[in-house]
């Protein structure tokens, strides 16, 4: 069976039970851990797998020569870091003597089934507690940032590998990329 390795990763392409035309592309980590999904109608039954780096595509060819196509965009995104502004609301409850002080949406760094929020404290001290949460809202890890409170934006650099937040008065705290990767179990 034609199978994509990029990275870490490796990218399979399933056919459906009830024999529609569509693959479902889905690629795991070294786990065997879903990172990313997707439905791709056009082809079923998987019999190759054209990649062609220098249009940025992998061609996924199943039956009757017919193909979907995958962008290489699409898979760098998967995995990669994004500031997303979502609603306070959907926010996970903030754990005892933290705050969330940001007003109805709140900038937050997400990656995979990550996200990163970022709290301030009861005790108004400047400093940040910056929790990541699984998709069930279980803590994944902390980090104690002191040297800046009330966020306001975030600033990130996937090149650099640093991700900033930026508090009250443009007051920063950076967390590194590596930090976060390495806090994954």
């Amino acid at each position: 069976v034609p199978v994509l390795t990029w990275k870490d990763y490796s990218i399979w392409a399933y056919s459906f039970i009830d024999n529609r035309i569509a693959f479902q592309l889905i690629m795991f980590d070294t786990d065997q851990n879903i990172v990313a999904q997707w439905y791709k109608p056009g082809a079923r039954y998987l019999e190759d797998i054209s990649l062609d780096n220098a249009a940025g595509i992998v061609e996924f060819i199943g039956q009757s020569q017919r193909k979907v196509t995958l962008t290489l965009e699409e898979i760098e995104n998967a995995v990669a870091f994004h500031v997303q502004m979502i609603d306070k609301t959907n926010a996970p409850a903030s754990p005892d003597g933290l705050k969330m002080t940001a007003p109805s949406v709140v900038p937050v760094l997400t990656w995979k089934d990550y996200s990163i929020w970022a709290y301030s404290f009861i005790d108004n001290r400047i400093a940040f507690q910056l929790i990541m949460f699984d998709t069930d809202q279980n803590i994944v890890a902390q980090w104690y940032k002191p040297g800046a409170r009330y966020l306001e934006d975030i600033s990130l650099d996937n090149a650099a590998g640093i991700v900033e937040f930026i508090g009250q008065s443009q007051r920063k705290v950076t967390l590194t990329l590596e930090e976060i990767e390495n806090a994954v179990p």
